[in-house]
């Protein structure tokens, strides 16, 4: 084995046991949360053994490098999506017609349920939203079963469960964002790249997330998406309502981020900037 590259918190832990017995010419980790470093993961960092880190977005880097990690150890290679899966023609049809949803009805959705991504957020916006515009519906999906329940029933202490859907794991993420007409991320703690708003700006699916971390790397605010404060479901709301009001803009800045995403967010850059990066390691090495 030349290299060891380790994506997840486990997989780090475990290489660095196993190079106490064994040398590991080439060890790299990923990092693709924000999270606070605390001094046993800043030491998994630091350490001589580790050759390189791969920051998900410059954001991290930032914060990696705050948190005492030599920027030169730092490589940025953005977290990619599969443009050929994710693509503009992708038919959101049939998920519509699953959720019960009208020609007007105006799909809001959020993949992903943690506490720090906001969900209560995204619930009270879409209560001052509903009552603005009648017509919108509110998707959920990635829930457990238990989190299912509990934000039902969050829903329902707002005034909004007849228009809120809650859904668990699901397959066809691409067929769901084709079928929404915005994707919001509101997670305010611990992100890097939200894999759902990259992925939907590849259907061409308008997107508003949080000014937070990586995110204005992907999201340009009034060009390729919207950009709200963390925490902030007014805000939230009146960028839903914005997306409502004028659809040809949003389609606009959605396209727009199709072309971000091949150009800087593709898988195919993505494994490109990781095999250049395994060559440059392992020629430093000999």
């Amino acid at each position: 084995i030349q290299i060891v590259h380790c994506h997840k918190g486990r997989a780090r832990t475990l290489a660095l046991l196993a190079g106490l017995f064994e040398k590991i010419p080439v060890l790299i980790l990923n990092r693709g949360v924000s999270f606070p470093l605390d001094p046993w993961n800043r030491l998994g960092y630091t350490t001589g053994r580790v050759t390189a880190v791969v920051a998900v977005s410059q954001s991290i880097k930032r914060g990696l490098v705050a948190a005492g990690v030599p920027m030169e150890k730092i490589e940025v290679i953005y977290s990619g999506t599969d443009t050929d899966r994710f693509h503009p023609g992708v038919d959101g049809g049939r998920v519509r017609s699953e959720l019960g949803l009208q020609p007007d009805h105006f799909l809001v959705t959020q993949i992903g349920v943690r506490s720090w991504r906001g969900n209560d957020d995204v619930l009270d916006a879409m209560a001052r939203v509903a009552q603005a515009a009648p017509p919108a519906r509110l998707l959920i999906v990635g829930a457990p079963p238990a989190r299912i329940v509990s934000l039902g029933e969050k829903a329902r202490e707002r005034g909004i469960g007849d228009v809120t859907r809650v859904l668990g794991h699901r397959e066809d993420i691409p067929e769901i964002l084709a079928a929404s007409n915005v994707t919001v991320d509101a997670s305010y703690a611990g992100l890097g790249l939200t894999g759902s708003l990259r992925e939907s700006l590849a259907v061409e699916t308008p997107v508003i997330g949080t000014n937070l971390e990586g995110i204005p790397e992907l999201v340009l605010d009034g060009e390729t998406g919207l950009l709200v404060p963390p925490r902030n479901p007014e805000a939230l709301a009146q960028a839903i309502l914005r997306v409502i009001e004028n659809p040809t803009r949003a389609k606009a800045m959605a396209r727009a981020g199709r072309k971000r995403v091949e150009v800087l967010f593709s898988t195919r850059l993505k494994v490109e900037k990781t095999e250049a990066l395994y060559t440059r390691l392992l020629a430093q090495r000999a």
